[in-house]
């Protein structure tokens, strides 16, 4: 038995390459995001360890690690916030929206390190990637404002008060 293929309609090479450049994007603009966010959390270690050695914050986070590893959160947030809003020109309807979002993971986590259903090394462990994770849902979501590279506005994004491009 043979199947009759040709009324069958395979994509073409360029469609291919087409959605493999937005994949491409996709995942570029991710990595742009989780390297900022490392930057930041890079330089929070270098300055506790260095400049905040033997200062009352140090001495702070490190009798209460919970609010230690929330700086350290707050410290990655704040650069991906500037990469959105810099590079990719992001509104700060959607720099918001990515922080929310970014932050949901660690602070349910959280709730179940205070209400002692798991230790903090849980939290330290899976925040992380929970929160990456939760970037890229939030990304594929709202694809059409994430996988246009760098610079460009993309019209299918919105736009703020004032004509700048989100």
């Amino acid at each position: 038995m043979s199947i009759d293929t040709r009324h069958v309609s395979l994509p073409r090479g360029s469609h291919l390459r087409s959605i493999a450049a937005s994949v491409g994007r996709f995942v570029w603009h991710l990595l742009q995001m989780v390297l900022a966010m490392e930057v930041g959390m890079a330089v929070y270690h270098l300055l506790l360890g260095t400049a905040l050695a033997g200062t009352g914050y140090a001495a702070l986070t490190q009798a209460y690690p919970l609010f230690g590893y929330w700086m350290m959160v707050a410290s990655m947030t704040l650069p991906m916030i500037v990469l959105m809003r810099s590079y990719h020109k992001s509104s700060w309807r959607s720099c918001g929206e990515m922080t929310f979002v970014m932050l949901v993971p660690p602070a349910a986590l959280t709730l179940l390190v205070v209400s002692s259903l798991i230790p903090l090394q849980t939290l330290q462990a899976l925040g992380d990637p929970a929160m990456i994770l939760a970037m890229a849902a939030d990304m594929l979501y709202r694809r059409g404002e994430h996988t246009h590279s760098g610079h460009a506005a993309h019209a299918t994004c919105e736009h703020e008060p004032g004509g700048h491009a989100a």
